[in-house]
């Protein structure tokens, strides 16, 4: 991560992909995912995907600090799409495919228009 942090302030394009990608290997937390991406402006789809899908499909609500770390717009955000897979906290989806059927419902909703490449424009505007 700290390669990562002086990649970004350095503006190393090259390195902070490399950066990425050998953090994507590491198990990270969704929300600390979320927050660097948010901190170092990183769009890549196969990281930031699983971290989204992941607090989108878990029944638990973000906590106070969790949307303090990932911005109050991407928590409002996946608050209200968690509130389309678990209506009246019940959940909708069952299998572990859970965000292809997502975006497809978000996409049937209106929300995303494209919904592979709008999905990171959609949390990250």
């Amino acid at each position: 991560m700290g390669v990562l942090d002086l990649a970004s302030r350095w503006r190393m394009d090259r390195v902070l992909n490399t950066a990425v990608r050998h953090l994507s290997d590491v198990q990270l937390d969704p929300v600390t995912k979320l927050e660097l991406a948010k901190k170092h402006n990183i769009r890549d789809k196969e990281w930031l995907f699983p971290a989204i899908c992941a607090l989108v499909t878990k029944s638990d609500q973000l906590t106070e600090s969790q949307a303090h770390l990932i911005g109050c717009d991407v928590a409002l955000k996946i608050a209200r799409i968690q509130g389309m897979v678990y209506p009246q906290r019940r959940r909708v989806f069952d299998d572990d495919d859970d965000w292809k059927l997502i975006m497809d419902r978000l996409e049937k909703e209106g929300i995303l228009k494209d919904k592979w490449q709008s999905a990171v424009n959609f949390f990250f505007q």
